[in-house]
């Protein structure tokens, strides 16, 4: 299938599953001050690309465990639906939150994604945060504001961030989910990742005067960093 033109969906969550989300999050942190002395304890800290993370679509079925609500993962799944034009068997979720707590800069190196093995419907949705951070699918600037998504297909679509200085209390929150339609009879081999891949060092260079702390990074890293 082909790739969706990406656009803007503003006010995505009502005001109820908006607040739901923030008291799953908090539920968890919660967790793991009682069980573990650490906020973070039942997040992965991705320090390649400076968040921590929960993958919520990873958690559903685990029992006293704090999820996502019914009213959350209906709306993220009628929505694929709808915008597929297909019911989409499976819905990926992950909540992230960029800071220097993860042990590295927060960084967005231009990347498409290897986690769907069709085209990729993915969804990006801004939540809280204590700064301004733009977000670029291919060459196309979004000003990104509180509770407005972004739709793309990242399997095909590179989508990077500007080098952004966080303070150590700044945050910048996001919710992702991810699909492919269900109609979708092609699947994507290793040499589409791998001219994906190569494209999108072509975008970084394009945009290496916006990238040069987040190009930095990359060459102290180990692993991929997106």
């Amino acid at each position: 299938m082909e790739p969706i033109k990406p656009f803007i969906e503003p006010d995505f969550f009502t005001p109820e599953e908006y607040a739901s989300i923030q008291e799953t999050v908090k539920a968890l942190m919660d967790k793991g001050i009682a069980e573990k002395q650490d906020k973070w304890a039942y997040f992965k800290k991705n320090t390649n690309n400076g968040f921590n993370v929960i993958f919520f679509s990873e958690v559903r079925h685990i029992p006293d465990f704090p999820k996502l609500s019914k009213e959350v993962e209906d709306k993220m799944r009628n929505r694929f639906n709808e915008v597929t034009g297909s019911t989409v068997d499976h819905v990926g979720v992950l909540w992230a939150r960029y800071t220097k707590e993860s042990g590295e800069i927060p960084s967005l190196m231009p990347h498409c994604d290897r986690s769907e093995t069709h085209t990729g419907y993915m969804v990006t949705v801004e939540l809280e945060s204590t700064l301004d951070w733009d977000y670029y699918v291919e060459d196309e600037k979004f000003e990104m504001k509180k509770n407005q998504a972004i739709w793309f297909s990242g399997t095909h679509q590179a989508h990077w961030r500007p080098d952004k200085e966080f303070g150590d209390d700044d945050y910048y929150d996001i919710l992702l989910f991810q699909t492919h339609s269900g109609n979708d009879q092609e699947a994507l081999d290793m040499d589409h990742f791998d001219e994906r891949d190569m494209y999108c060092m072509d975008v970084a260079n394009k945009y290496r005067h916006l990238l040069e702390e987040t190009i930095n990074k990359t060459m102290r890293m180990n692993g991929r960093c997106q």
